[in-house]
């Protein structure tokens, strides 16, 4: 697994099971749930509030209508940094 495959490409933290949860996006882009929360807050504020652009390949993607949270959680991403933590304390 690639360094850049757990981290957030906006705020460069790792992924995380809570505030840093990766949520994957309709474009296959996967941002952290703090990142994806900022954006809409900044998008509150102009006329198109139910919509944003993804940050690393432009395409227009709808909030859905419950919010940001509800985008799913990148199971995998979580997956592979589990084993990647098990797999380095096996070879310590």
């Amino acid at each position: 697994m690639e360094q850049e495959d757990i981290i957030c490409a906006i705020c460069m933290e790792s992924f995380n099971d809570s505030n840093n949860a990766p949520k994957l996006l309709p474009c296959s882009h996967t941002l952290c749930l703090q990142c994806l929360l900022n954006l809409q807050d900044n998008r509150k504020k102009g006329p198109k509030a139910d919509r944003f652009q993804c940050p690393e390949c432009r395409s227009n993607l709808s909030v859905p209508k419950t919010g940001i949270r509800e985008f799913p959680t990148n199971r995998y991403v979580l997956d592979m940094m589990q084993i990647s933590d098990q797999l380095t304390k096996v070879t310590l």
